[in-house]
């Protein structure tokens, strides 16, 4: 049985990451589990964004958000009711590497990461060859080389192989284990770290705004100085450049729903926010009917656009 996201569930995942974001982190995993017919969801592992005034300041290179709790960032197992896929539906992983592309892209997460699935246990003897069929319990959205430890704790401290009544069963054993564990942090902080890195950029691309918009999902649109709004993939982060962009011919990101890139992200994209556009407000006094008239004449054109879009078109033809 096909499985497809819920508009709450994407409109939630959507809001949990642009509220992160806007606090300076960003999340490394996303966490998707069934539960009793309903789902819940949780961004975790968060790596500072610049600006962040502690970086790394949860231990083992995690950032917590400027302002706690992120109430946005995530939801209870029953929000909201008659969820995206009941615990009891049985599904392929195909179905499930597709629900978690439409959940990226409607999200604004991208497209790099990798997924982790955990079927109920006895649903199916091996969910990986073809055909088989299993039920959904829970997934894994697992970016930039973060790992997620099902199975270890989240200090090596905690790592203790004891008897029942307490006392050590194999201390060589749990030597063993602590390595192990300490390798795999070692190992996620420093793929993460690279991950999160901004790369060097020596003539950014300067641009007045850029915006997620839900016409292109999985893309990011943005208006240059000279107003022509071109568009680029949201993933893999990284530096962009002219032949990278593409011309958009949609309508402006003002006037569509979606929302902001955070300034934060900016630079791993290799942009730059002309802070002066839009920075300086002119003010006009006008006769009633000269405001009506000039109104009625933004209304006319094709597409329609609003006052500020006309004046803002018109002043930029004379520069």
């Amino acid at each position: 049985m096909k499985i497809a996201p819920s508009k709450e569930l994407i409109s939630g995942i959507r809001a949990g990451l642009q509220a992160l974001r806007e606090n300076l982190v960003e999340p490394m995993g996303l966490s998707i589990t069934a539960h009793d017919g309903k789902f819940g969801w949780g961004f975790y592992k968060y790596k500072a964004l610049p600006g962040h005034p502690h970086p790394g300041n949860a231990g083992n290179g995690w950032s917590h958000p400027v302002n706690t709790p992120v109430l946005a960032a995530h939801a209870p197992r029953d929000w909201p009711k008659d969820g995206s896929f009941p615990r009891d539906v049985k599904c392929t992983l195909n179905d499930v590497k597709a629900f978690v592309q439409a959940v990226a892209d409607g999200a604004a997460l991208g497209r790099d990461y990798t997924l982790e699935v955990a079927w109920r246990k006895g649903s199916a003897p091996d969910m990986c060859v073809d055909g088989a069929v299993g039920i959904l319990s829970d997934i894994n959205i697992l970016r930039g080389g973060a790992e997620n430890y099902a199975y270890y704790p989240d200090s090596i401290d905690e790592v203790s192989l004891v008897s029942k009544n307490g006392e050590p069963v194999d201390t060589a054993k749990e030597e063993l284990w602590k390595g192990k564990f300490r390798r795999l942090k070692d190992n996620e902080q420093i793929s993460t770290n690279a991950y999160m890195q901004p790369p060097k950029v020596d003539n950014p691309i300067v641009v007045a705004g850029a915006w997620y918009v839900d016409s292109l999902p999985g893309g990011i649109v943005a208006e240059l100085t000279d107003g022509k709004l071109v568009s680029f993939s949201i993933s893999p982060l990284r530096a962009i450049d002219a032949a990278t962009l593409k011309s958009y011919d949609g309508e402006h990101p003002r006037k569509q729903h979606g929302s902001p890139l955070p300034k934060p992200l900016y630079p791993f994209y290799g942009l730059e926010k002309n802070d002066e556009s839009l920075s300086e407000i002119l003010r006009l006094r006008v006769t009633p009917s000269e405001k009506a008239a000039f109104e009625a004449y933004a209304a006319s054109l094709e597409p329609r656009q609003n006052v500020s879009d006309v004046l803002r078109e018109f002043i930029r033809s004379k520069i």
